[in-house]
């Protein structure tokens, strides 16, 4: 089984996180090559990838400088990394799972009756999609701030990149109005679930 894994530089408040094919003690002095870095902890996952990703995203803003895998964290700050990990990788990850499996299945024509727990999840995730709306927002606002600041420049240095590329894209519209039997012939029909909040 694989595994993420922190591991600390030195006396320092700076911690690598990488991931590994294995926990295995020798692995992880193969994958540890650098001799200023010591394991501090490994979680086991079979997701390893999807966990590391998870962790750099969930932890952003104590990265240290542009390097994706260091992070600075308090002693505090690395006991909750740790915890946030294992509850990813024990409680969110199964549960999406077993989600996705339910995802192309065909449904009945009737709605189950919610239990209590059922509508205290409804009621929270309504409060937190109505915030999630207004961050967007605020994520928007201040983006187009930087954005303005950078102009015809490629960016600003140390802050955000914001540069022109030159990009082909297919045209399946007017591929589909040129040639409608061909298209048809490679649509692929699958049963899919919409999730709406009511």
């Amino acid at each position: 089984m694989g595994c993420v894994f922190f591991a600390k530089r030195g006396d320092e408040n700076i911690y690598w996180l990488g991931r590994s094919a294995s926990s295995d003690n020798r692995v992880m002095s193969l994958v540890l090559k650098d001799p200023t870095f010591k394991l501090h902890r490994a979680i086991e996952t079979d997701s390893s990838s999807e966990c590391d990703k998870f962790l750099e995203g969930y932890f952003g803003s104590h990265k240290v400088g542009c390097d994706p895998t260091l992070f600075r964290f308090t002693d505090e700050e690395i006991q909750l990394a740790l915890e946030v990990a294992e509850s990813f990788v024990c409680r969110f990850l199964p549960i999406r799972k077993t989600a996705q499996a339910l995802c192309s299945r065909a449904t009945e024509k009737k709605y189950a009756i919610p239990t209590q727990r059922q509508m205290e999840i409804y009621k929270k995730l309504k409060a937190i999609r109505e915030e999630e709306f207004r961050l967007q927002l605020r994520r928007e606002f201040l983006e187009n701030e930087l954005k303005i600041a950078i102009g015809d420049a490629a960016g600003l240095r140390g802050i955000a990149s914001w540069s022109s590329q030159v990009q082909k894209r297919f045209d399946g519209v007017l591929f589909k109005s040129e040639n409608p039997s061909l298209y048809a012939s490679y649509q692929k029909e699958k049963t899919v679930r919409i999730f709406r909040l009511h």
